[in-house]
């Protein structure tokens, strides 16, 4: 059998395709000579990594604050049958956990500049009534209230069956009468006591 005969028949030199200089219609990437197709076109996916970023911290986020808003909730509605109310004005702003028998109401704000503060109040129950020089009678809307200045000052609410003794946290200590009264006013604000709880 001859093997240099029909198709197998070897090949001397370059293929025909090779030395055309027309293009095959049916494959555009196709170099004039026919040496291949072009690279492939890379394209950029840079935005895949910060999208999936975003994604997880709103989640977590979202997350977060549906568990935290259950438990502010219950204790938002065990302080009002106590007779402590949150006042609507301010109320995205505060958040309120129990502590021990009494609560813990936090107020965050936001300044135009970005800079957050927070001040802690402890709502407590009282254990007897204030007596001494020390304490002043302090306006409250509804019901009796009289600040202590000096080393450790508080605020005591005579609120129907129930008194309360309101501790700023960090306590002000030796703050002026203006600082004191200033604390105890940003509590008026935000917080209701309900003398027919």
């Amino acid at each position: 059998m001859d093997l240099s005969a029909g198709i197998h028949k070897p090949m001397i030199g370059p293929a025909a395709h090779h030395t055309s200089t027309a293009r095959d219609p049916r494959l555009p990437e196709v170099s004039p000579g026919g040496d291949g197709i072009g690279e492939p076109d890379a394209t950029s996916r840079t935005w895949v990594i910060p999208v999936a970023m975003v994604l997880v911290i709103a989640l977590a986020i979202g997350g977060w604050a549906l568990l935290g808003s259950r438990g502010d909730d219950a204790a938002r509605a065990a302080a009002a049958a106590d007779g402590i109310v949150i006042l609507p004005a301010h109320s995205d702003e505060v958040t309120v956990t129990e502590a021990g028998d009494g609560y813990r109401i936090l107020r965050e704000t936001v300044a135009s500049d970005g800079a957050t503060a927070a001040v802690a109040y402890f709502i407590l129950p009282a254990e007897a009534a204030p007596s001494g020089d020390a304490w002043t009678a302090f306006e409250w809307p509804g019901v009796e209230a009289y600040v202590q200045r000096g080393a450790d000052a508080q605020l005591f609410v005579e609120a129907g069956a129930q008194d309360w003794s309101v501790l700023r946290d960090p306590t002000l200590g030796n703050a002026s009468a203006r600082a004191v009264a200033g604390a105890w006013g940003d509590l008026v604000d935000i917080v209701a006591f309900d003398a027919g709880a």
